[in-house]
């Protein structure tokens, strides 16, 4: 049932009707009521995106209110791992569960009483994949979380190839012309090779660094380009995850990050599904870090957070990253945005792409 699980995954990117039919084998697989996908926000509410089990009037329903009162939200946005399953008692207890105005009020009438939750990070992208059940059913146990644990890094692949998607698909399907109008390197790793506009400019500017060899996309630092075919040969494998994106740095102010997702469906490369290989173009790390310390004269430990926060987009888990309390991390925060006069972590997100981005300006 696993194997059958992450098949169905691989034909989510780019198609809500496949990732409702996940959410539905998800669901009847656990025996469960609901089974929803949700973005989370800065302020600790959720947005159903996509479920099964609740009516287009529920789902409103809990956009107007209950989300606003959901004490799984409420309370695991201090408890949430990144790929992590927990059961829904790890964040509220059941005793004070049943008291809640959402469960008397919203979880009842849906049978919603049992619960397990993750969060998936993909990026700055975060998104909760829920499941909940009847008191008839019972809670999720260890065997359940540990295999919902262990589809999550499938999940998280899908989540990267589906924001591709969304990115490339142009009309709900990718041509060569509107390849041409992302912004970042995409390499389409067909026989042969697809290179957008952004990526053949690529390949002139770094002569050398990167090449294409045998219909393959090669990096000359031997470690670099074992880390790209490793990526590159798990995308083709129907039954593994795509390892986390990488950086190659070229020199002392310049680094190039590196994604490869699986070839999804919706695109004229569909029949195939080779590899898209995504490079973007940035200072490495230590310039990001140098700008920091001189221009906001932020101490250490301030720029080891607002970079680690950037790659997270969240403050919980950029502390965890650091192994401090997350009370400490908040605190540094504030001090981040005394020094550089901002007001939230939108814009300081914001400050960061700025600062990231070819010649560093924060005008």
């Amino acid at each position: 049932m696993a194997d059958s699980l992450v098949a169905t995954l691989h034909d989510c990117p780019g198609s809500v009707d496949a990732w409702t039919h996940f959410l539905e084998r998800l669901s009847d697989t656990f025996d469960s009521k609901f089974a929803g996908l949700m973005k989370w926000s800065q302020a600790a509410q959720s947005e159903v995106s996509l479920s099964v089990g609740l009516d287009a009037a529920a789902v409103a329903l809990y956009h107007r209110h209950y989300a606003s009162v959901n004490p799984w939200i409420i309370e695991g946005a201090r408890t949430f791992r990144d790929g992590v399953a927990l059961p829904t008692e790890a964040f509220v207890p059941d005793s004070r569960l049943v008291r809640s105005e959402f469960f008397n009020d919203f979880g009842r009438h849906h049978e919603g009483r049992y619960g397990v939750a993750a969060q998936v990070q993909s990026g700055s992208y975060t998104l909760h994949v829920s499941l909940a059940r009847s008191h008839r059913r019972g809670p999720f146990d260890a065997s359940e979380l540990r295999r919902i644990t262990n589809l999550l890094p499938y999940v998280r692949s899908a989540i990267a190839a589906d924001r591709y998607a969304a990115q490339l698909r142009a009309e709900g399907a990718v041509t060569a012309e509107s390849l041409d109008r992302v912004s970042s390197a995409v390499v389409v790793l067909d026989r042969p090779p697809h290179l957008n506009a952004e990526a053949r400019q690529l390949f002139v500017r770094w002569p050398g660094v990167f090449s294409i060899v045998n219909d393959s996309l090669r990096i000359r630092n031997p470690r670099c380009n074992a880390a790209l075919q490793r990526r590159v040969q798990q995308a083709t494998t129907a039954w593994l995850p795509v390892d986390q994106p990488f950086a190659i740095r070229v020199r002392p102010d310049v680094a190039f990050h590196i994604d490869v997702v699986a070839g999804f469906a919706g695109t004229q490369w569909a029949r195939t599904r080779p590899p898209i290989v995504v490079i973007r173009q940035g200072p490495s790390i230590t310039l990001l870090q140098q700008a920091l310390a001189l221009r906001f004269r932020l101490t250490a430990r301030e720029r080891d957070l607002v970079t680690t926060f950037a790659r997270t987009a969240s403050v919980h888990e950029a502390a965890i990253r650091l192994g401090m309390a997350t009370s400490t991390a908040r605190l540094h925060l504030a001090r981040v945005f005394q020094k550089t006069g901002l007001h939230s972590q939108g814009a300081l997100l914001d400050l960061v792409d700025r600062l990231s981005s070819p010649g560093g300006s924060d005008a």
